[in-house]
């Protein structure tokens, strides 16, 4: 009886030792980075707000977003032009998006968490009118929304899956690949979190300029490529038979020294331009482009860096003009 009393007391004191080696080693698991990576992505899937909530730093992180992004846009606009009246510009709108943040932030902030809690990502975001700040500073808060953040990236759908976690002390670099659906181009965004004591949080976006400076590399190569394809324009206008070129017409202008003077700043920009006039109008075209991908990128590409709002057309000969396409 002894002997049998000893042995039962041996395997519930092994029993009890497991028992408390998996709860230690499940705490354990909890405090880690990965852990709370898994619970953000819980939470989106849950639509758990006060959980994502937790987990993600939402004010640090969208104000470090938007100071990142504002950045890339004045890099892009200095390298862009180095007249006074562009410094000027950028400055203007350094001031005017520092004043704006708070807006911004807050709109960041409730877009993503309505996107948490309901699963649909709100076309909109904070809206800027053109007219009323420089176009750096346009730029800038159009990018700063949740649907803006997920255009500028490639990401038609919100849905990451993959996923790598590198601890570094009180702090993990979390790396999530993914693939630009519009330019078909792999890219990696990269997180950092911070240990608050039993669990992590996400406090940044390391590499948002990044991302962005590589996807306007890629369309700038696509559309180079597109434009060296194209030596001369054709002659007569293309047949339904054949492939069909495009253009972006970004202009139509009365005075003909204007229209020069635009079609001049884009040749010296890179751009194939031609120009065609009637009933007293002038009407500035860039391309033509071998399918309606180049011609979308060039439209994008004129937008952000020549802040010129095209529209794409099929292309005809200049002689004729072009007809508008109303769907793709």
């Amino acid at each position: 009886m002894l002997v049998r009393s000893l042995m039962k007391r041996k395997l519930l004191l092994s029993v009890l030792g497991l028992v408390a080696v998996s709860v230690g080693g499940f705490y354990y698991y909890t405090t880690t980075p990965t852990y709370s990576v898994l619970q953000i992505r819980n939470a989106v899937q849950d639509h758990d707000v006060a959980l994502f909530e937790k987990h993600v730093d939402v004010d640090t992180l969208f104000n470090r977003l938007i100071d990142d992004v504002m950045a890339q846009a004045l890099f892009q606009a200095a390298n862009e032009d180095n007249s006074g009246w562009s410094t000027l510009g950028s400055a203007l709108g350094t001031g005017i998006v520092q004043m704006m943040k708070p807006t911004l932030v807050s709109g960041l902030k409730s877009s993503t968490l309505r996107y948490v809690e309901t699963g649909e990502l709100v076309k909109g975001g904070q809206r800027v009118a053109p007219s009323a700040v420089p176009a750096v500073a346009s730029d800038a808060a159009k990018k700063a929304s949740l649907d803006g953040m997920a255009s500028s990236f490639g990401l038609e759908q919100l849905k990451l899956q993959d996923y790598d976690v590198e601890k570094q002390g009180k702090v993990a670099i979390v790396t999530i690949p993914y693939r630009n659906e519009q330019l078909d181009l792999p890219l990696e965004m990269k997180f950092t979190l911070r240990d608050q004591g039993g669990y992590w949080q996400l406090v940044q976006f390391n590499n948002a300029a990044e991302i962005m400076s590589a996807i306007e590399k890629e369309q700038q190569r696509r559309l180079t490529e597109a434009n060296n394809k194209i030596t001369a324009a054709p002659q007569k206008p293309v047949s339904v038979n054949d492939e069909l070129l495009w253009s972006v017409q970004v202009a139509s202008l009365s005075s003909k020294e204007t229209a020069e003077k635009l079609e001049m700043r884009l040749k010296d920009a890179g751009y194939e331009v031609y120009t065609t006039t009637a009933d007293g109008m002038n009407r500035i075209f860039c391309g033509p482009y071998k399918g309606r991908e180049h011609a979308d990128i060039a439209r994008d590409q004129l937008q952000r860096q020549q802040r010129l709002n095209g529209f794409v057309v099929r292309y005809e000969d200049p002689k004729v003009g072009a007809s508008l396409l109303l769907k793709p």
